[in-house]
Parts: structure tokens; C-alpha cells; sequence
């Protein structure tokens, strides 16, 4: 008989010293003959292997006497030996090709704990500038300051801004300058009729 087989793998986690609980449910459905060779394996693999450890944590399989309804089953495995990174993997061992097997609603316990991933840094260190004569210089280093790129659209909205600032100062300025000239105007048409007036009354008093 053809067993076929098909696994997959958690993200790895850590735990603390109580151990990493993982609670799931999963589901055998197959012909009653072969129902018993078919099985659930559960492994740990660690992070920097390529393979899982050839001992499963466990090993799940139904009854061909009691268990063959079509229903879910709960199943809880319990690692506590982990002192680096590790991963459940799953692996499914089919007896027969109309058998199917489900996995479905993990759940961790609170001691299982997600891998930190931790960036290394990186340091530069400036070394002083080296003159013809192959030491480090010791002199003050002229700084020149970065020559700033003009975009090719800046200058039009430079000359917009300009233009929208200096029209209406400009018809400010002709509208205070005309204003000026007005009163001018006004103050010396009223000082021409004072005269006019000054003289009539003149003429008029040597007339009497």
C-alpha cells in the first residue's frame, strides 16, 4: 500500500522555562479499511536545521472502531525543551487516495513567544583626509556648501508668485498717486475762486 504525504510548517517562535502549548483541531476522513493507517505527525524542527527531528511530538490517528464519524477532534502538544528558535511542522500520511485530512483553528498558549528579529547596525568612522605625502592632514578642511539643483519648474512659480505680489502694489501706488494729484487739483481751484472773490469785492468797495 502507497502512503502519500504532504506537511507544512508554523512561523518560528521561542518559549519560556513552563513550555509552549499548541492547541488545534484536526480532521481524518477515509475509507473504514484504511482509516486506521492514516496519521497525523506532529514534529519540531529548529530554526537553523533543515529538516524537523525524527521523533514526533505527536502522533494522531482515529479508531476504525469508535472514531469514524465525520466530525473535528481537539489534540494539544506540549514543548518545553527549546532553548533557540523553533517550528511545529506538520505531516500528513495518507493510506488511500479518497482520504482527506483538515487542519484548522491553532491556537498558542502565552508562554509561546515570537522571534525578535534583530537588525545589526552598522558603524562608519570618517577618516581624516590624506595629503600628497601619503599622511593624514592634520589642517582645517574647507567645507563647500552643496550646490542646490533648480527644478525646471521652480522658476515659472517663482515669476507667478513675483507677478501676483508687484500687480497689485502697482495699482496701489497709481490709485494713492492719483489721489494726491486730485487733492492738489481741488486745493488749487479753491484758492483760484478764494482770489476771484477778494478782488470783486475790492473793486466793488473803490467803486463806492
Amino acid at each position: 500500500m502507497k502512503v502519500r504525504s504532504s506537511s507544512f510548517s508554523l512561523p518560528p517562535i521561542t518559549t519560556t522555562k513552563a513550555g509552549c502549548r499548541l492547541r488545534f483541531y484536526f480532521f481524518i476522513n477515509g475509507p473504514p479499511a484504511t482509516v486506521g493507517s492514516n496519521k497525523l505527525q506532529v514534529f519540531v524542527q529548529y530554526a537553523q536545521n533543515k529538516a524537523h527531528e525524527t521523533r514526533p511530538l505527536a502522533e494522531l490517528h482515529l479508531n476504525a472502531s469508535a472514531d469514524l464519524q465525520q466530525r473535528w477532534m481537539s489534540a494539544v502538544v506540549h514543548f518545553t525543551s527549546a532553548k533557540r528558535p523553533f517550528q511545529f511542522v506538520f505531516t500528513g500520511l495518507l493510506a488511500n487516495r479518497s482520504t482527506s485530512m483538515a487542519v484548522d483553528d491553532l491556537t498558542y498558549s502565552t508562554d509561546c513567544l515570537p522571534v525578535k528579529v534583530i537588525r545589526q547596525s552598522t558603524t562608519t568612522t570618517k577618516q581624516p583626509p590624506v595629503t600628497g605625502s601619503g599622511q593624514p592632514s592634520t589642517g582645517t578642511t574647507a567645507v563647500v556648501p552643496e550646490k542646490r539643483h533648480q527644478k525646471p519648474g521652480d522658476s515659472s512659480k517663482a515669476t507667478k508668485i513675483a507677478v501676483g505680489i508687484t500687480v497689485p502694489l502697482t495699482l496701489i501706488a497709481c490709485l494713492a498717486i492719483g489721489y494726491y494729484f486730485f487733492r492738489r487739483y481741488q486745493a488749487s481751484k479753491q484758492t483760484s475762486e478764494n482770489v476771484v472773490l477778494s478782488m470783486t469785492q475790492l473793486q466793488d468797495q473803490h467803486e463806492d
